[in-house]
């Protein structure tokens, strides 16, 4: 799949995907083919909502009411919560689900074929080493799963999978757009260093 204005990096059991356009806007249409591909391998769908960066404690679990079937895991009220997902959640343009996401500093999807799956990742936060339990790795003690989360800019989406979960089907594919930008980066390097001149110019890892 080619497309102007997404970004596709395949590594292994991690997948990038930036927005060349705008920063991640995960009910925009054209992230429909990324959910419909984590739904069709993982039926279940869970939210992990950590640190949240929003003062209205009254609009959140409105927001949390209207999105979940139930929720695993709450912690000092909405800090950090882990919520089993209504499939309407998923559909509708995913306009509450991305209010959601938007509250929290470290917003997560995972996707599970098995309840059992989800109870693991809800009993790892519950322990008192809640804190150190966010530092292993995303996939730790899973065996069927992905996990859809924002990357270290604001307009990349990443998305881990386990093991034994079917590869994504996307090759890496670079936009004109990334291709452009890394061009002029690396344009502009070499005429600095031409120049004899000591800035230092650092390509965004995409």
């Amino acid at each position: 799949m080619t497309r102007f204005d997404l970004d596709i990096i395949n590594y292994q059991s991690v997948l990038w995907i930036t927005d060349m356009e705008q920063d991640l806007d995960i009910s925009h249409s054209k992230w429909d083919f990324v959910f419909e591909f984590l739904k069709q391998n993982g039926r279940l769908a869970y939210f992990d909502g950590y640190r949240l960066d929003h003062n209205d404690d009254d609009y959140i679990k409105e927001l949390i009411e209207s999105s979940s079937e139930s929720v695993l895991y709450n912690y000092h009220r909405v800090h950090h919560v882990f919520l089993k997902l209504k499939d309407s959640t998923l559909t509708n343009h995913r306009r509450v689900l991305t209010e959601l996401w938007d509250c929290y500093d470290r917003p997560r999807v995972f996707f599970f074929q098995e309840e059992q799956e989800a109870q693991h990742i809800a009993n790892r936060f519950s322990k008192p080493s809640n804190a150190s339990a966010r530092k292993q790795p995303i996939m730790t003690g899973i065996q069927h799963g992905y996990v859809l989360s924002r990357g270290m800019e604001e307009n990349v989406m990443r998305i881990d999978k386990s093991d034994d979960a079917p590869p994504f089907p996307w090759e890496t594919s670079r936009s004109k757009l990334a291709l452009d930008r890394l061009a002029n980066e690396g344009f502009l390097a070499k005429l600095l260093r031409k120049l004899h001149l000591s800035f230092d110019i650092r390509i965004k890892r995409l």
